[in-house]
């Protein structure tokens, strides 16, 4: 017989998703409609309803876009590095054994 396994999540018992944003990208989207919605508010009061508008869905919607692609890239994103990384073998920490005495 095999043990069964289960997926163990912590927290909110699931991972947090909404309309395809996870985790922090919830905020940040939930951020740029509220942006996108001052901005158009400035807007409508300079100009006319029709550019304000426009001003509000581009700033909108090139906001969305960038979040979702940067959520692609994964929540904690690193730089990946090319080439071959040796760790060194001898760490020279002040525990280990030197010909020096100490006072």
């Amino acid at each position: 017989m095999t043990p069964k396994s289960y997926p163990i999540y912590k927290g909110l018992q699931k991972p947090l998703t909404y309309k395809g944003f996870k985790g922090n990208y919830i905020y940040w989207a939930l951020g740029s409609l509220i942006i996108g919605l001052v901005i158009g508010a400035i807007a409508a009061a300079l100009t006319n309803i029709i550019i304000a508008g426009l001003c509000a869905l581009s700033t909108i919607g090139g906001c969305i876009a960038f979040i979702l692609h940067w959520q692609n890239k994964g929540q904690y994103y690193r730089k990946k590095l090319p080439g071959i990384f040796v760790p060194q073998t001898k760490l020279l920490i002040s525990y280990e054994k030197s010909n020096q005495k100490s006072i």
